[in-house]
């Protein structure tokens, strides 16, 4: 039997998360200029084996009915997995979103193809998943045969991959480390069987041009609905769409972070931060054709093989020298493979921060709902550079609006990054930089909800070395700043009135709220 359609409030913004795992899926319902329901889906995605309560036939099937299969927008905020590959989900051979109409679909400046600098940005990132890709058969090679320390670098490679939608069975297609992965017709056609990029040409694909937008563009509406105003702050376009922490050296940098319990994401052979990709290039068998150019020693610092200089007792020398079976991890291009796991950890960062973040302004009251995808350290860096220029409105004149502002009036915060280190930023409200405490300011602290879309015990066992989903930092911090508001998706919500808060205002607040296994709904009101 099919669900009831989602009902828009009168005034404001439903929102309602998905609890199919640990990704993204929102949907939001408000009205439009006719009175009319109008559907907004935010991402579409779960990392596999991380399910919670919801499958994901049941949460395309309610958003199927709950649309009445027409979703006005669909935003997708940036190319990952968890984001994405619920979009091409297949029930008995067929696509589940093929009889759900897209109205309009909106991403970032960096999914442009007219956009030069994003497709430069493109370009590097397939070949960089071109080396991840040879390095990666290099380390599984050597993983079968038992070679010291490969293993924990391979995990972690595999975890990164996995976000672009690299399955078992693409990894095993890709064949030999022969070098003949590196044509550029090739490269395009093994990241096009990535699951992402098949996830992305589907969306695109139901509609005839997607909008795209750029940071601190003036906001943005949706079609027929005047009562909302969409301001884009990332992803930025300078080199902080790089960073994901600050340089160990920086200790205000450092300060901004919310402390960690446990090692996060990194190298395993004790190579620093600084390490460059270009270290790859100490194996031509990364790099194919291109190996020549990323090269770490000059032509006349190295001897090949049979090549010019290579002598009788120069190949005695290195065969008396070679590591004795069982010890190749003491070979220079075993150890060289450490520097897959940094240049993994690198990509995956770049593409959290390619995040399309929006700030959700209701018009009337003027309060905010923010959605910042993964952004980490570095878009959240970006965000106050530029106010905004908002246009003139009916009687309204012309006015900046700086991003502090926009925090202050947040009441609805979608926790960035399924709650890591790096997504949410610590600080003070008089900070010259976005972080936590900017957001409901004043009276709007007694309305201020937060949202974790993550599968902690799958985050914490299932992953190697664990992901912190969410910090625990983070998720103290968000208990004090909603007062008890705080919706987890693998934690069913007691709506029972929390020690220290006020009853009359708990229970205005979970009038608002629905909560089933499926999902959690909130109302933020325009009033």
């Amino acid at each position: 039997m099919p669900a009831p359609q989602m009902q828009a409030p009168s005034s404001g913004v439903t929102v309602r998360m998905y609890r199919q795992g640990h990704g993204d899926c929102f949907l939001l319902a408000t009205r439009d200029d006719s009175g009319q329901p109008f559907y907004l889906l935010i991402d579409c995605g779960l990392k596999p084996g991380s399910e919670i309560k919801a499958t994901i036939e049941e949460v395309i099937a309610d958003i199927r009915d709950a649309t009445g299969g027409h979703i006005h927008a669909v935003l997708v905020t940036h190319e990952h997995q968890d984001h994405t590959n619920m979009f091409i989900a297949k029930l008995g051979g067929e696509t589940m979103f093929d009889d759900i109409e897209f109205g309009e679909v909106l991403l970032g400046w960096t999914a442009n193809p007219e956009d030069t600098e994003a497709q430069q940005l493109r370009q590097m990132k397939l070949k960089a998943l071109m080396q991840l890709l040879a390095a990666r058969r290099r380390l599984a090679g050597l993983a079968a045969e038992g070679v010291k320390d490969v293993q924990k670098t391979l995990n972690l490679v595999d975890a990164m991959l996995g976000f672009e939608g690299a399955d078992a069975d693409f990894l095993a297609a890709l064949g030999p480390a022969d070098g003949s992965l590196f044509g550029a017709a090739r490269s395009a056609a093994v990241v096009a069987g990535l699951s992402v990029a098949k996830s992305m040409d589907y969306v695109t694909g139901k509609v005839d041009k997607p909008r795209y937008f750029s940071p601190h563009e003036p906001p943005f509406s949706l079609k027929g609905v005047s009562g909302v105003n969409v301001y884009p702050l990332g992803p930025p376009r300078d080199d902080r769409l790089n960073e994901d922490v600050p340089d160990a050296s920086d200790a205000a940098g450092q300060a901004r972070m919310y402390e960690r319990t446990a090692p996060g994401h990194g190298l395993t052979f004790g190579f620093e931060g600084g390490l460059d990709g270009l270290f790859l290039g100490a194996d031509p068998g990364f790099l194919g054709e291109d190996a020549e150019s990323h090269d770490p020693f000059a032509p006349g610092l190295k001897l090949v093989p049979g090549g010019s200089g290579w002598t009788g007792e120069i190949a005695a020398f290195f065969a008396h020298f070679a590591p004795p079976e069982g010890e190749q991890w003491r070979s220079v291009n075993v150890e060289w493979l450490a520097a897959a796991g940094w240049f993994a950890d690198k990509i995956n960062t770049e593409l959290n921060n390619s995040s399309l973040v929006v700030a959700i302004e209701l018009t009337n009251s003027r309060k905010v709902l923010l959605f910042p995808g993964d952004a980490q350290y570095g878009s959240w860096m970006s965000w106050a550079n530029t106010p905004f220029q908002v246009p003139a409105q009916g009687q309204a004149p012309t006015r900046t609006v700086t991003v502090k502002d926009l925090l202050a009036r947040t009441v609805f915060y979608k926790v960035g990054h399924h709650g890591s280190h790096n997504a949410t930023l610590k600080g003070r409200a008089d900070s010259d930089y976005a972080n936590l405490d900017w957001m409901a300011q004043g009276a709007l602290a007694q309305e201020f909800v937060a949202v974790i879309p993550a599968n902690t015990d799958w985050a914490m066992t299932k992953n190697d070395p664990p992901w912190e989903h969410p910090l625990k930092a983070i998720q103290d911090a968000l208990k004090v700043k909603t007062r008890g508001r705080l919706f987890k998706s693998d934690t069913d919500f007691d709506l029972a009135t929390p020690d220290g808060a006020v009853k009359a205002d708990w229970q205005k607040f979970i009038a608002n709220v629905t909560a089933t296994d499926l999902y959690f709904e909130y109302t933020v009101l325009d009033q």
